[in-house]
């Protein structure tokens, strides 16, 4: 996937590490209102109980490191510019995504391939049409395989599932409503929370 995200991994890698910055020592106000200031070592080697008297901390930097970090990321950003190399979302998803299907038992180079978890909640959730991937072709799965144990999603061979290319509107509804729960906390956790004060 390399050539489709135009990102050489440990390229990049080594220019974080390059490009990183660190604190030249810490500022903190302690639960007394005292003031107190570490090195990065000291903070480090702190104990959870000296950590708990600290009510506020602040990590501080040389006055030029963060420029010289937004310089290399302007340069960065001229020089991709400058290369008018320009690649949209969808041309990405779909570059990235023969790269996931070369890579299937029985690949179906016209269609989307999602992960196993994602093939259930999409079921479930009626977000589009889900296809199994078989050596004799796609087979289109119902949202009663999705709450299936045996025999279902959950079968021991064949466990690479498919979405058509044109259904990709569903794989952006199931992710953001995964975002959404992951963002979101449960309003039962809510329920619980509160009535556990009130009983307080």
């Amino acid at each position: 996937m390399g050539d489709a995200v135009e990102v050489d991994v440990q390229a990049l890698r080594e220019d974080i590490l390059r490009h990183c910055i660190y604190p030249t020592h810490i500022d903190a106000v302690q639960k007394s209102g005292q003031e107190v200031s570490f090195t990065p070592e000291q903070w480090n080697g702190l104990e959870t109980i000296d950590r708990d008297q600290i009510r506020s901390w602040t990590r501080r930097f040389e006055p030029w490191a963060y420029s010289t970090v937004l310089r290399h990321l302007d340069t960065v950003r001229d020089e991709h510019e400058q290369s008018g190399k320009a690649v949209a979302p969808e041309e990405l998803l779909f570059a990235m995504n023969a790269a996931y299907m070369e890579s299937a038992e029985n690949p179906q180079p016209g269609m989307l391939r999602i992960p196993l978890v994602t093939a259930r909640d999409m079921l479930a959730n009626s977000d589009a049409a889900v296809f199994r991937l078989l050596p004799e072709g796609a087979k289109q799965l119902s949202p009663l395989d999705a709450m299936q144990g045996r025999g279902g999603l959950w079968y021991q061979q064949y466990r690479e599932f498919a979405i058509r290319r044109e259904d990709a509107s569903g794989l952006d509804r199931w992710a953001n409503r995964i975002v959404e729960a992951a963002v979101k906390p449960a309003p039962e956790r809510d329920t619980e929370k509160s009535n556990a004060r009130e009983e307080r």
